[in-house]
């Protein structure tokens, strides 16, 4: 059948890939998406099945089951729909980031001195755009055992006076900030997820009564009907003769973050609790994800 060969690059291109970030992904899912649509007979049951690799490929990424949910959607308005909707997807996709910093500049143009952890391109793109204007400092937990804090460091050494800590003294040195921000693998109706060490300085900086700020795409708030799918992936090792544990994302309360910047504008937490409870799933959902397709 037509369709099983996109099963196997959606294998190769993403469900295997470890190199790629999540945008990255996301986009070769679009380019599997247009192809199939460019060059086959147009069938629900073998684009159902595309979507059902797809939703299965980065479990632990939100804006693959967004894409997922929000095209079993569109099937059903017809081929059309779907087109437009792949269409209007890549679009929005292609102009998010440089959105949500025009937002961030507006809304943090009096802050100098940011934490951060982990490593998200959002931030790094966004610190890079604010240091044009004016000298920053930016400090940052290593986030071993990855080093995720570092790469950030390494990426914005040149734009702005960047400080790095264990990761052990990371909430004592969030409390010499004006402001801690960070990006955000997905965000529920109760919790930011994102890289292990948020939860940490956030609960600093709720204690201290500095700002936390998420700046995030749309694309990654889930709806309870995604979020049950949703994985995080937990790691265990041995390390003479000891069980060691370790994750590369934790869960914040939403409840500690200040406000949430999108491409679409700035959320406050109830505002963007009130959007992730607006967005439909689709029925199909719970029948792909449980093998049913």
């Amino acid at each position: 059948m037509s369709y099983r060969r996109y099963l196997k690059e959606i294998e190769v291109r993403i469900a295997l890939n470890r190199e790629k970030g999540a945008a990255e992904l996301y986009r070769e899912a679009l380019d599997i998406l247009e192809k199939w649509f460019t060059h086959e007979q147009k069938e629900e049951d073998a684009f159902i099945r595309i979507l059902s690799a797809l939703f299965k490929a980065q479990p632990s990424m939100a804006p693959m089951l967004n894409l997922v949910n929000q095209l079993l959607i569109a099937v059903e308005e017809g081929w059309d729909k779907v087109e437009r909707k792949i269409s209007a997807l890549r679009e929005r996709h292609e102009t998010s980031l440089k959105r949500i910093i025009e937002h961030a500049e507006k809304r943090l143009n009096r802050i100098t001195y940011f934490a951060t952890v982990s490593y998200s391109s959002t931030i790094v793109e966004a610190v890079k755009s604010l240091s044009a204007r004016r000298k920053l400092k930016l400090i940052i937990p290593e986030g071993t055992p990855g080093e995720h804090g570092v790469r950030t460091a390494k990426k914005l050494k040149n734009h702005a006076e960047v400080v790095l800590c264990s990761d052990a003294f990371a909430p004592s040195c969030v409390k010499d900030a004006d402001t801690l921000i960070t990006g955000a693998d997905a965000i529920t109706k109760s919790h930011i997820i994102n890289g292990c060490g948020t939860y940490p300085m956030a609960l600093a900086c709720k204690e201290t009564g500095i700002p936390y700020v998420v700046l995030a795409d749309t694309q990654k708030l889930l709806p309870d009907g995604l979020a049950a799918y949703h994985t995080i992936e937990r790691m265990t090792y041995e390390r003479d003769k000891m069980a060691v544990i370790h994750s590369l994302f934790d869960k914040t309360p939403l409840s500690y973050a200040a406000e949430i910047i999108t491409e679409e504008g700035v959320f406050t937490k109830d505002a963007v609790k009130e959007k992730i409870e607006g967005i439909r799933v689709s029925p199909l959902i719970k029948k792909i994800a449980e093998g049913g397709r």
